[in-house]
């Protein structure tokens, strides 16, 4: 008992970063669905495979590092380090999201069309 008592602050770090990353996991999750042409359906199964993933990943965690003892306090810093996560860095994150994809699709554009300029040429010939 001694030990799990001076190891509290170290948990309570893993579990901060662990919730981090899994904000990490829902970004992504954003991603995807912007690149899926924001898709409704896919926008649930997206969450929906995200935050069960992220509670699977919590669920490991806490089986590895208090032996599968969950606490409220586990519960509810995790949570927040989400929440945390999503509010400081989910708008940086959105926003080269946008970036980045609409910079995706220009270069999409162009290699296609220049895909359709050759196959036109072969045409033409």
């Amino acid at each position: 008992m001694l030990f799990e008592t001076l190891s509290q602050p170290l948990i309570a770090l893993y579990i901060i970063v662990t919730g981090f990353l899994c904000g990490i996991i829902f970004d992504l999750n954003y991603l995807i669905w912007l690149l899926a042409k924001k898709d409704k359906i896919l926008r649930i199964v997206l969450d929906i495979a995200s935050t069960l993933l992220a509670f699977a990943i919590f669920y490991f965690l806490i089986l590895d590092i208090s032996f599968g003892e969950i606490r409220l306090y586990q519960i509810i810093l995790f949570m927040l380090s989400i929440f945390l996560y999503r509010i400081i860095f989910g708008k940086i994150f959105a926003i080269l999201n946008e970036k980045c994809y609409i910079k995706l699709t220009l270069l999409i554009s162009k290699f296609f069309k220049r895909i359709l300029k050759k196959k036109q040429k072969i045409n033409d010939v």
